[in-house]
């Protein structure tokens, strides 16, 4: 502890009050009640403390800046609490903390502090500590770690501990009334007991009851005068006796158990305990060397470390585990009692493909199946993870290269009627199998990705291409309308390419794309789709997207690729005002170019849900008026004269 420069007279304060004694008796009663607390001079310098959390020793007050909005509150408290108060308020690192005045001839010469914590029923923004944790460098697991030990009170319990310190300091002051500190603390602190949300147990060195609090007796539904003179073993769950049993033999050479978390079932629910063994002086009786139990309700506690254990090791979405923790348990894996050890690197085929046409959502699926189907056929030592976006990798101990083999078989059997809107579920395998324990794992899992990425390059074209016809025919049952559209115009395109005395492979082209042009409708609504009436400014947003949602689709496939650049632009204008990129004139590859004109005439020439369908004359005239704006000035004469043989002028 550091001296204090305040002075009382000629006295130092130190002089005035026994501090060692304080801190003994802090020590003690945080054994008891759980909660920080601590006495600071003016200064800033800690006289006396328990109990101070992890996140403050360790973070809080340990970084500059943290450590200066630490320094802040506290002054800013020093200056504003009153003689005969107490306050409690959020400091500036987002928790609560409680203070009372030390006093001593008028004189504000220390105050005692009480915290970190949170209100019982306060939401946590964790969020917030998460964007903290980055801000300050600290490691974001070990500091959500520690703010999960900041104790949780509610109000009315921090205004019994204020009261009750509030009398304790007007005690400290006077030394010649310990005896009157004593019980006053004792009648404060057996009312703090009735409150805590702590279950307190004060044993004798036989284990018979000396202390209880109200919650046990509701706990175990047990009255108060069941507890006197009782042994343990007599009123307390087995669970607990059996805790009890254990501690209280280790606590013959030892002062303090470590906390030990046990689920205990109450009502039909599982309850989970932290219980902490102390063998402590019972300062409150006179009676020296009793036990106390310290018991807290760590349910919520547990369910968010389970949480974030869940997320530190699994992939929320598949449910196997993640990529970090598969990197930690190779090692372990890697060793000669489990060869041979094989490994197998799966690719799921056509996700990118399935969340453009179908949505995330679709793709997800698409994911959760594979992962299924993997999990499945695999035994209860082998290790499936995710590995990457569309990756698995699985970890076989004990298993041959031909059994690796055989277990591919199976979960291709497993997936084979797995279907994600009509998307059969396909995946590329490689492995590989490490024999002998001079082989670096890591060479062998390179074979097996290097083996899956030659086996993608063979299955994946033709994989493509079924998802692209599987695509188009779903697009179709939404909207029959939209099949005959597609193969009009693919005819009609046809027809401008071959009057303009392009190449039979631009011709070839024409054709597919005409039936492919609006296959990024597929990711528009239906209501949107068949909607009766003229659409809406954000409709027509929403219906503007499809060019790029089929480029998208079909980029994905090396041989359509310059079918996907024609369908992008078959919606940009000649004069640049289209979309989605604005391209102008002869920037629009000429395939487009054809398509628009194309697809334009069907649409006037065919009835739609909001209006009448426009006759041969009308829709000609349409295009001749546009020629040069919307459309290219010599497709849209040669499709005029050529095509539909009418003239030009």
């Amino acid at each position: 502890m550091q001296e204090s420069r305040r002075m009382v007279g000629s006295w130092k304060l130190e002089e005035l009050i026994n501090f060692e004694a304080l801190q003994t008796m802090f020590e003690n009663l945080n054994k008891v009640v759980g909660i920080p607390v601590g006495i600071m001079d003016m200064d800033g310098n800690a006289l006396a403390s328990a109990g101070w959390n992890g996140i403050c020793s360790s973070y809080h007050r340990k970084h500059p800046e943290t450590a200066k909005r630490c320094k802040i509150s506290d002054q800013c408290i020093k200056m504003h609490i009153g003689y005969d108060d107490f306050v409690a308020y959020k400091c500036l690192n987002h928790m609560w903390d409680a203070a009372v005045p030390l006093i001593i001839e008028k004189e504000h010469l220390a105050t005692l502090f009480i915290g970190p914590y949170f209100h019982e029923d306060e939401l946590i923004n964790l969020d917030l500590y998460k964007k903290q944790a980055a801000e300050f460098g600290f490691d974001e697991e070990q500091y959500l770690s520690a703010l999960q030990e900041v104790p949780r009170i509610s109000k009315e319990k921090i205004r019994s501990l204020l009261e009750y310190y509030k009398a304790f300091v007007m005690t400290v002051v006077d030394s010649s009334l310990s005896k009157l500190m004593y019980m006053e603390a004792s009648s404060k602190l057996n009312r703090l007991f009735d409150s805590m949300q702590d279950h307190i147990i004060l044993l004798d060195r036989s284990g018979r009851f000396l202390e209880w609090n109200r919650p046990i007796s509701q706990e175990v539904c047990l009255y108060p005068e069941e507890f006197i003179g009782n042994y343990y073993y007599d009123v307390l769950p087995y669970e607990l006796c059996a805790l009890l049993e254990r501690g209280l033999k280790r606590l013959e050479t030892e002062d303090v158990i470590a906390p030990h978390i046990f689920p205990y079932r109450v009502n039909e629910l599982e309850v989970w305990y932290s219980a902490q063994i102390t063998k402590v002086m019972h300062f409150l009786s006179g009676k020296a060397d009793c036990y106390m139990i310290a018991l807290r309700d760590v349910t919520e506690r547990k369910k968010t470390e389970d949480e974030i254990r869940f997320l530190n090791y699994y992939d929320k979405l598949t449910g196997v585990y993640n990529r970090r923790y598969y990197e930690n348990e190779i090692k372990r894996f890697d060793c000669e009692e489990n060869l041979p050890i094989s490994i197998i690197i799966g690719d799921v085929n056509g996700l990118r493909m399935v969340n453009d046409a179908f949505g995330h959502d679709k793709g997800d699926e698409l994911l959760q199946k594979a992962a299924a189907a993997i999990q499945a056929a695999c035994r209860e030592q082998d290790l499936v993870a995710r590995w990457g976006g569309d990756e698995f990798v699985i970890l076989l101990p004990n298993t041959k290269g031909e059994d690796a083999e055989r277990l591919i078989q199976k979960i291709r059997q497993l997936y084979s009627e797995e279907y994600v809107n009509s998307v059969n579920i396909n995946i590329s395998f490689g492995w590989e199998t490490k024999y002998s324990a001079d082989e670096d794992i890591m060479k062998v899992l390179k074979s097996a990705e290097d083996y899956m990425y030659k086996h993608k390059l063979l299955e994946s074209q033709s994989l493509r291409g079924n998802i692209i016809g599987t695509i188009i025919n779903t697009l179709h049952e939404k909207n029959y309308r939209e099949e005959q559209h597609s193969k009009r115009v693919s005819e009609l395109c046809q027809k401008i390419g071959k009057v303009m005395g392009l190449s039979e492979i631009d011709i070839h082209k024409l054709k597919v794309v005409g039936l492919l042009h609006d296959i990024g409708k597929i990711a528009i609504g239906e209501g949107i789709l068949n909607k009766p009436g003229r659409l809406s400014d954000l409709e027509f947003i929403e219906i503007k997207r499809h060019p790029d949602i089929g480029y998208r689709i079909l980029s994905a496939s090396d041989e359509m690729l310059d079918l996907a650049e024609c369908i992008w632009a078959h919606h940009e204008r000649w004069d640049g005002g289209g979309y989605p990129k604005g391209l102008s004139g002869t920037e629009i590859p000429q395939l487009s170019r054809i398509i628009a004109v194309a697809d334009s005439y069907d649409a006037m020439t065919s009835e739609r849900p909001y209006r009448k369908a426009l006759s041969d004359h009308e829709a000609i005239l349409e295009i001749r008026n546009h020629a040069g704006t919307q459309f290219d000035p010599d497709v849209a004469r040669i499709f005029t004269e050529d095509v539909l043989n009418n003239r030009w002028e």
